[in-house]
């Protein structure tokens, strides 16, 4: 009828191709709604993990540094989002360290290292980026920290077990 879409049905709709796994589909939807507004959050998100199911890392890269620089200038006292900034550098960790950049993950984990070290996410970050090096102790001593904090953290457990075999600690 001419109406135009609401951008919040769009984005629906992208999320529903994402889930059928039509991430190409989606992935256009999103980068439509990514010129309309390039600072909208939820958009930025979804558009990076739809690159990242593609495999298009170079591109995803680049909407996880938009979306990294907006998050680090967002005003603190607003309600804190899931997606935050200490996620999207996590995030960022861990895009390099599946594409075998170490070196470039460990710089993004070691500040939030220091500044947080409690953060069980972070930690079990630098464990999977420590054992992808071959560093397995060190891997092995960040899931256990991670476990400790939450004795219920499956991913933890399973990072510390796997982190166990691999020194050959069966």
């Amino acid at each position: 009828e001419g109406n135009a879409v609401p951008n919040y049905v769009q984005s629906a709709a992208a999320t529903c191709y994402s889930a059928k796994h039509e991430y190409a589909k989606a992935e256009a939807i999103l980068q439509k709604l990514y010129v309309q507004n390039p600072k909208d959050l939820d958009i930025l998100e979804a558009l990076y993990f739809s690159q990242v199911d593609q495999d298009k890392f170079p591109e995803a890269k680049v909407t996880l540094d938009n979306l990294t620089a907006l998050l680090k200038v967002r005003p603190k006292y607003l309600p804190k989002r899931n997606f935050d900034y200490t996620s999207a550098v996590i995030e960022a960790a861990s895009l390099d360290a599946y594409q075998e950049k170490y070196e470039e993950a460990n710089k993004k984990i070691a500040p939030l290292l220091s500044e947080i070290p409690s953060n069980a996410d972070l930690l079990k970050t630098a464990g999977s980026v420590k054992g992808s090096e071959g560093m397995y102790q060190a891997s092995e001593d960040y899931y256990a920290i991670a476990a400790k904090q939450d004795p219920e953290d499956v991913e933890a457990k399973v990072g510390y077990a796997n982190a166990r075999m691999s020194q050959g600690d069966i």
